[in-house]
């Protein structure tokens, strides 16, 4: 997974509330869809079967509101010659942050969100972070309204973060 940051705003400082927009990268290997052929293409453009497709769905907790449906209307699906699947979807956040008030402008609240699996365990499905500089990266259109991001940290959730609580 990686995240490519689109828009970083604050509609509502007074209660710490942050909207973001972002791109959400997920990647993985399914060796059903290998296929060769001479095309020159390198990956089949598989937005008309999505449907047919198995799709991880991810499910955002430790946020706001969804400021889109839950369902994306704004989606890449590429299926390459190996089998490996990349799914690109954009999403809109309203983030819930934890700041200091009474120190408020001058403090730096944070702004977490977390992502699972809505049908599937941690035991069938683990999500894990592309492994470089590049796993939240800032679009060179970002814009930012009375909002700034000073640091970025992706790490792995506690269970009592999960909206399954602990089994």
């Amino acid at each position: 997974m990686s995240v490519l940051l689109l828009s970083l705003a604050s509609p509502d400082e007074s209660s710490l509330k942050y909207e973001v927009e972002f791109l959400l990268q997920q990647q993985w290997i399914d060796e059903r869809l290998k296929y060769n052929n001479n095309s020159a293409y390198d990956y089949l453009n598989a937005i008309h079967h999505h449907s047919e497709v198995w799709l991880p769905d991810t499910y955002f907790i430790m946020h706001g509101d969804f400021k889109d449906p839950i369902i994306p209307v704004h989606f890449a699906l590429r299926i390459f010659r190996n089998g490996t699947v990349n799914y690109l979807m954009r999403r809109h956040l309203i983030l819930s942050c934890q700041g200091a008030l009474h120190i408020f402008p001058f403090d730096d609240p944070q702004c977490s969100f977390a992502m699972e699996s809505i049908s599937y365990e941690s035991s069938a499905i683990t999500y894990v972070w592309k492994n470089d500089e590049g796993t939240l990266r800032k679009s060179p259109s970002l814009t930012t309204l009375n909002a700034y991001l000073i640091q970025n940290q992706t790490i792995p959730c506690p269970t009592k973060a999960s909206w399954r609580g602990k089994h």
